[in-house]
C-alpha cells in the first residue's frame, strides 16, 4: 500500500510570507519547491504526495492539518523559507514539533510569524484547537511522533547539507501550529534565507529549486529505509 505524504507550501493568498530584497515572495517560492518535490515522490510507486494548496491561495494553519488527516497521510512536510533582519544569514534548517515552544530566539521570531499568519484568514481559534488535539493525544502516540519527526529531521538535513550551507545542523524545535498532526511525523523546512540576496537567487532559480526538492526526497527516503 501507498505511503501518503502530504506537503504543505507555506503561506500563500494575502499571505505572501517573507519578501526577499530583489521582491522575491517566499509563498512562491515555497509552492515552486513543493510542486517539485511531489512530482518526484510520485514517480515512486510506493509513495503518493499530496499538496495542501496548489495554487496562490491561503489556507488556514489548522486546515492543512485537517487535509493530513482527511488524506490518511502518513508524514506532513511544511515548505518553508527563513528571513531575517541580517542579509548575511544562510543556510537550511528543519523544525519539529515542541509543545513548550522552542529552543532560540529566531525559533521565537518565527513561531509568533507563522502562528499568526492565520488571522488573515480570519482564523483566530488556531489555539483552541489545541485543547482537542491534545484530548486525542495520548502520551504514547506523542512521544512516538516527536521522536520520528526528529528522525526525519536529521535525514532532511544530512541531505541538504550536500547541496547547500545549513543554518543549524540539528533539528530545531518549535511551537509550529501546522506541526501539531497527533500521530504522524511533521517536519517544517526552512530552505534557505529568502532575505540574503545570494540566496534569495538560489530559491528563484529552477535548478536550484529542483535539487533542494530531490535532497528533501532523498531524506524522506532515508528516513523510510532506517524504518524498516
Amino acid at each position: 500500500s501507498q505511503k501518503i505524504i502530504l506537503v504543505d507550501p507555506g503561506h500563500g493568498g494575502e499571505d505572501s510570507g517573507a519578501i526577499g530584497k530583489n521582491k522575491s515572495q517566499e509563498k512562491s517560492v515555497n509552492l515552486a519547491i513543493a510542486k517539485k518535490l511531489v512530482a518526484i515522490i510520485n514517480k515512486n510507486s510506493n509513495l503518493k504526495a499530496v499538496l495542501t494548496r496548489s495554487g496562490d491561495y491561503y489556507i488556514p494553519l489548522t486546515k492543512r492539518i485537517t487535509i493530513a488527516q482527511k488524506e490518511n497521510a502518513t508524514m506532513f512536510i511544511s515548505i518553508h523559507a527563513d528571513s531575517v533582519e541580517s542579509i548575511t544569514a544562510k543556510g537550511a534548517s528543519i523544525y519539529t514539533l515542541s509543545e513548550k515552544g522552542n529552543n532560540s530566539k529566531l525559533a521565537k521570531q518565527l513561531e509568533q510569524s507563522q502562528n499568526l499568519v492565520d488571522q488573515f484568514g480570519g482564523v483566530e481559534t488556531v489555539i483552541d484547537n489545541d485543547q482537542f488535539l491534545k484530548n486525542i493525544l495520548t502520551d504514547f502516540s506523542r512521544k512516538d511522533r516527536d521522536m520520528q519527526s526528529f528522525n526525519l529531521a536529521k535525514e532532511i538535513i544530512g541531505e541538504l547539507e550536500k547541496i547547500g550551507p545549513i543554518h543549524k545542523k540539528v533539528p530545531q524545535k518549535a511551537n509550529f501550529v501546522v506541526l501539531k498532526s497527533p500521530t504522524i511525523p511533521s517536519v517544517l523546512v526552512e530552505t534557505a534565507f529568502i532575505s540574503n540576496p545570494t540566496q534569495e537567487k538560489r530559491l528563484t532559480n529552477n535548478k536550484q529549486q529542483q535539487k533542494i526538492a530531490a535532497s528533501i526526497y532523498q531524506g524522506i527516503l532515508n528516513y523510510y529505509q532506517k524504518l524498516e
